[in-house]
Formats: C-alpha cells, structure tokens, sequence
C-alpha cells in the first residue's frame, strides 16, 4: 500500500489517498474516500463521478508500473 501518489494528467495532477496493489495478482486499486448524502441515487452518482476522474491514460500507467 502507498500513501500520497501524485498522478499529473492533462488537465490537472491528482494526489491519490491510497493505492493498494497486490503485484502477484496484477491487481491494483486506488481508494479515495467520499461522503455523499443520504439522498435517493447519490451513492451511484458519486461512484461514477470517482470513476471518471481515475479514467486517464496516466491513472493507468501508474497503476500498471506497479503490479507488473
């Protein structure tokens, strides 16, 4: 596990909370806590939102340096 990766994309550079990789099983997986409201739908919105903002090329090249 590893604290404060720094990621610079196009648009921005992103400081991960943790990525948690298991270089055996060529797994990796970036935890980025959030609280959201308890409103009808939020929790699913908010899932998507996380996942569009890990969906850059760079994103996966520093997931994939470290589990290969």
């Amino acid at each position: 596990m590893e604290a404060d990766s720094t990621v610079k994309t196009d648009q921005v550079i992103r400081r991960l909370d943790v990525v948690a990789y298991r270089p055996a099983a060529e797994m990796a997986v970036i935890i980025d806590v959030n609280v959201v409201a308890d409103q009808p739908g939020e929790l699913m919105n908010s899932h998507a939102r996380k996942c569009r903002k890990y969906d850059a090329p760079e994103m996966l090249t520093l997931l994939s340096n470290r589990v290969e």
